[in-house]
């Protein structure tokens, strides 16, 4: 092994031992707080204001307009959250009404509906959802 070959790994060994060195000995400084035991507030003292509601989930109700009969086909309506989440699913055709109680996270305001090519999405409001199938106009041309 050549001169030049030794000294780089002799300079490798020291700058391992270097940083060996170096992060051992700051892991153990002294005077700093661990944030783990940090006095907070507690649990017990924390008060949520009188109108807060601990609910997670809401009650709401689809309510279906039926279309006059055009077909026997059935197909899938979809009710999903604005995240995409499934929240209600049923087979039915164009000329059948529905009003269905579903829950949903508490706060929503609005869901997405899909029944074959049609998709839109919905208000829900005072806990109502009202689903018809137009289809929505458009107010721009692209």
């Amino acid at each position: 092994m050549s001169f030049v070959a030794k000294s780089a790994i002799k300079s490798q060994r020291v700058l391992l031992a270097l940083l060996f060195m170096a992060t051992t000995t700051t892991s153990c400084v002294k005077g700093v707080k661990n944030p783990a035991n940090t006095a907070g507030t507690s649990l017990k003292e924390v008060i949520a204001p009188a109108t807060f509601n601990w609910q997670s989930v809401t009650v709401i109700t689809i309510k279906v307009t039926p279309m006059p009969p055009t077909s026997n086909r059935a197909m899938a309506l979809e009710i999903r959250s604005d995240e995409g989440a499934l929240l209600f699913v049923q087979q039915l055709t164009m000329h059948q009404a529905l009003e269905q109680q579903i829950s949903v996270p508490a706060g929503t305001t609005m869901v997405q509906m899909s029944y074959g090519n049609i998709k839109k999405s919905i208000d829900v409001v005072n806990g109502i959802a009202n689903i018809d199938y137009t289809l929505p106009i458009p107010t721009q041309y692209q």
